[in-house]
Formats: C-alpha cells, sequence, structure tokens
C-alpha cells in the first residue's frame, strides 16, 4: 500500500514537471532547418493576437498555421524570407518571414 503511494506521489511529480515541456515544445515549435522561419505571433483581421499553433515545411516552402483548423495561415519561402511564389498571403501576415540566425 505504501508504495502505491509513493509511486503515485512520484508520478503527480512527473506530471508537473512535464507541464513546460509540453507547452513549449509541442507542434507548435517553428525552428526548421532552412535559413527562415515563422513569426511566433501575428495579428489577425480581428485584431486579436495569434500564436504559432503549427508549420509545415517542404519543397522550398515554410507554411505556418496559427490556429488548429489551418484557415489562419501564411506561406514565405523557406531559404529567402520572401513570400511564396504564385501565392497571395493574408493582410495580416508579415511581409516576410524571420531569419532563424540574427
Amino acid at each position: 500500500m505504501l508504495r502505491k503511494r509513493i509511486a503515485a506521489a512520484m508520478g503527480a511529480v512527473a506530471a508537473a514537471a512535464a507541464i513546460p515541456l509540453i507547452l513549449f515544445a509541442g507542434p507548435a515549435q517553428a525552428n526548421p532547418t532552412t535559413p527562415y522561419m515563422c513569426p511566433w505571433t501575428i495579428v489577425d483581421d480581428t485584431n486579436t493576437t495569434r500564436w504559432i499553433h503549427s508549420w509545415v515545411q517542404g519543397y522550398g516552402q515554410i507554411i505556418c498555421h496559427y490556429n488548429a483548423t489551418a484557415t489562419i495561415s501564411c506561406r514565405w519561402n523557406a531559404y529567402n524570407g520572401d513570400q511564396w511564389w504564385g501565392w497571395t498571403n493574408p493582410s495580416f501576415c508579415p511581409p516576410r518571414a524571420i531569419p532563424t540566425t540574427p
């Protein structure tokens, strides 16, 4: 019985310690292996600040989603930071992605 209580207490401590890792190392981390990455936040058309929810990289582009349904998204060239060619970003997207190194 004592072992079960100790195990339960240790599990609760481990779960509490993992919360910051879950919040900051989830699918929203924006650190691709390319020279440019997603801005951490944008301000949408309703003047709401949106934090990055997820991002996808491939074929030379980086697509940044700022909500769970991917309807608030911005797309840039992952190698030069410009808007992806043939694509028009919404007005709330910054004109360029941000560099991964200062």
